[in-house]
């Protein structure tokens, strides 16, 4: 898939994706760089000030600032390309090309914490190379990066997944939340939770407006797909921030087939093993939309609500048998109630048992470790 022009405002939720893009853009007025005088430290930190918070005009009088500055040495220094043999000319512009790789690099790792710089240092050592092509200019570079970073638990593997899932293009954050969900393990889980809560946060102020909702909806995807990660993972420290998520998408238009769909987030919440999530579920379990038909014998199609998707994922959660609740199983495996009488009954026993046997405080009574 390929959103609008960029999910990603997305790249606006942290950090490491933000600015890089801008301030790698090759600046345009050649002349005026070249009387520029050069860039210090204190002012740029000045001018990023504005850029940040300023209003509209001096944002923008601010960003002609910091492009002048920061061209003006490289502009002078490069000169006249048309001057020299053309193998010069590639060499020259192969360094450029890498210098806005490293640019977007740099910007990503010093927004890091610790332990997380240290195993994304750690890879590079050995696959520079490859550690750059993620933060080239082109998306199909990008993308084909993505794909060759190999899946090494506990790795800078996980760190680089993790920032990749914040691509300005749709593919490639898409191909790093599927090689996430193939990892697995707490370094790639661990970050995607700092992305889930940032994400969240962007659609619930009001960051897309309805220009941006299809932007917006493909977020909403990420958030899921992320949350998946998590769950794969069992990374329980990102629980609370899971649960904000689905309480506040689950609101949206996003919770739709193909986006934050409800069924695949109920079954990461059970297979994080964590009771705190018992309530948010709870909220969900009258959801009738349908989530998927199961064949329980030769003429006996029965439909799976999503409110049933959510009472599987409680009755796992809570390690409560799915039979006596009246669901019927095929030779598959597969779950579901025969009729909307035996649903409302099975909805009905749960309900009765959760107020009978649940804990009063879910939060200290994670399910025991499935092996």
């Amino acid at each position: 898939m390929r959103p609008a022009l960029a999910i990603l405002l997305c790249t606006l939720l942290t950090a490491p994706a933000a600015s890089p893009a801008a301030a790698a853009e090759p600046p345009t007025p050649a002349a005026s760089a070249q009387s520029a005088p050069p860039a210090d430290e204190a002012a740029l930190r000045k001018l990023i000030e504005q850029i940040a918070t300023a209003d509209d005009d001096d944002r923008e009088d601010a960003e002609e600032e910091l492009i002048r500055r920061l061209s003006a040495p490289l502009v002078a220094a490069v000169g006249s390309l048309d001057n020299r043999p053309i193998r010069q000319q590639a060499r020259i512009a192969r360094a450029l090309e890498r210098y806005q790789s490293v640019l977007r690099l740099e910007l990503a790792r010093v927004s890091l914490r610790d332990a997380d710089r240290k195993l994304l240092d750690d890879f590079a050592r050995g696959q520079r190379p490859l550690v750059e092509q993620l933060f080239a200019d082109s998306p199909s570079l990008r993308l084909a990066a993505v794909r060759r970073i190999p899946l090494k638990p506990d790795s800078g593997a996980g760190v680089l997944l993790a920032l990749k899932v914040n691509d300005a293009d749709g593919d490639v954050a898409e191909a790093a939340l599927e090689s996430a969900l193939r990892l697995r393990d707490e370094v790639v889980a661990r970050s995607l939770v700092h992305y889930v809560r940032s994400a969240t946060q962007a659609i619930a102020d009001g960051f897309y407006g309805p220009q941006d909702s299809d932007t917006a909806a493909v977020v909403a995807r990420f958030v899921r797909m992320s949350i998946e990660v998590i769950g794969a993972a069992r990374y329980r420290e990102g629980v609370p921030d899971v649960i904000t998520a689905v309480r506040t998408l689950a609101k949206t238009p996003f919770a739709t087939p193909g986006f934050f769909e409800l069924p695949p987030i109920a079954a990461a919440l059970a297979e994080l093993g964590d009771r705190r999530a018992a309530p948010v579920l709870i909220e969900l379990l009258d959801q009738t939309g349908s989530s998927r038909v199961v064949s329980l014998g030769p003429g006996r199609l029965a439909t799976v609500t999503i409110g049933d998707e959510v009472l599987l994922s409680l009755l796992r959660l809570y390690e409560q048998p799915p039979a006596d609740y009246g669901f019927q199983s095929n030779d598959a495996g597969a779950l579901a109630f025969l009729d909307d009488d035996a649903r409302v009954e099975g909805h009905r026993r749960f309900r009765l048992w959760h107020r009978e046997n649940a804990p009063a405080a879910p939060e200290s009574q994670p399910a025991q470790e499935r092996k």
